[in-house]
């Protein structure tokens, strides 16, 4: 069985971390793009290492698609892991060359997850 891992802000972690009722995470990727994986694969979060590392929850794989960062928002609200669209839009900003325009609303890939679970990072 194959399981993909995806390395996510330490910030997008605490943030679904701390509401384990949301049904569907979006594990978004600002350069747009789509995950071909099977549906129910297994997926996991593994921290950056300046984060503390290690796999810290996961998920299964509900699909894959490219949309605008206002759609996302407007789709998965908390589920991407920040509060606002303007937090989201800052948040994705962060990792492109440039920080989004305020009259630009860019593809950002969009990696669906189910039955999503956190647990604490091991502290060494």
């Amino acid at each position: 069985m194959r399981v993909y891992v995806g390395v996510p802000d330490g910030s997008w972690y605490r943030f679904l971390a701390a509401r384990p009722h949301l049904p569907e995470v979006n594990f978004w990727m600002p350069g747009g793009g789509r995950r071909r994986m099977a549906d129910g694969a297994p997926f996991a979060f593994k921290l950056h290492k300046a984060d503390g590392g290690g796999i810290v929850g996961g998920g299964l794989f509900a699909g894959s698609l490219e949309m605008p960062v206002s759609d996302a928002w407007w789709v998965y609200g908390e589920g991407n892991g920040v509060a606002s669209l303007e937090e989201m839009r800052a948040s994705v900003g962060r990792y492109r060359a440039a920080p989004i325009e305020a009259d630009e609303d860019p593809a950002i890939g969009c990696v669906l997850l189910r039955d999503v679970f956190f647990v604490e990072p091991e502290r060494s």
